[in-house]
């Protein structure tokens, strides 16, 4: 949800955005399809796509850069 938030906020008033998403240390079951790893790469595939839906425009996403720290 905070993706989106971002997004639109993005849309209408700033060109730089930040999302902090923890728990990615997981060690356990990490090249498991179901678990704990699985789950959070779900949620971060669907927090991309709220956050380029919410960008509104084509125009805008292609010029939208997502970067991992």
């Amino acid at each position: 949800m905070s993706a989106w938030r971002t997004g639109r906020l993005m849309r209408g008033q700033f060109n730089l955005g930040f999302v902090d998403v923890g728990g990615w240390d997981t060690h356990v079951n990490q090249g498991a399809p179901n678990g704990y790893l699985a789950d959070r790469l779900g949620e971060l595939g669907l927090a991309l796509v709220g956050f380029s839906e919410s960008r509104s425009s084509s125009r805008t996403w292609s010029r939208t850069a997502t970067i991992p720290c």
